[in-house]
């Protein structure tokens, strides 16, 4: 995560194509949204999957499908970290619900992170995680 601005400004070539796609958009915003915008959030998560899975790793037809269905874009890095933390969190839960059993053994969920953390990961770790025992800070 970069703040913006924070490490300078944005490469020229980047602020130019960002404002020709702001003008495009301004110029008539019904037909990008409805023409323009879904056939380009595609072709980009596209390319993003085939650039995460490397040419080595390229997976089988059938196994390339669950890999473009697993990327998804958010509007921010708030968004991202809430859905990852909050699934997390989820995923413990459920599993430690459905296996208590006398066979099975808890596992002990905890999330441990800095103090100089991003302020609203910690509070998203101390809604999910409601013990205290569970979210460490150091």
């Amino acid at each position: 995560f970069l703040n913006h601005g924070a490490f300078g400004g944005a490469l020229k070539i980047g602020f130019i194509r960002a404002h020709q796609w702001r003008h495009y958009l301004e110029l008539q915003p019904l037909r990008y949204f409805d023409r323009d915008l879904l056939p380009h959030l595609v072709h980009s998560a596209r390319l993003l999957t085939n650039f995460i899975h490397s040419k080595d790793n390229i997976p089988t037809t059938a196994d390339s499908i669950d890999h473009y269905k697993a990327l998804a874009f958010v509007p921010n890095v708030t968004t991202a970290l809430n859905a990852i933390i909050g699934g997390h969190a989820r995923y413990y839960n459920d599993n430690n619900n459905n296996n208590n059993n006398n066979n099975s053994q808890d596992k002990k969920k905890m999330v441990l992170f800095f103090d100089v953390s991003y302020g609203s990961v910690k509070k998203m770790a101390r809604h999910y995680y409601h013990d205290d025992n569970q979210v460490v800070e150091i």
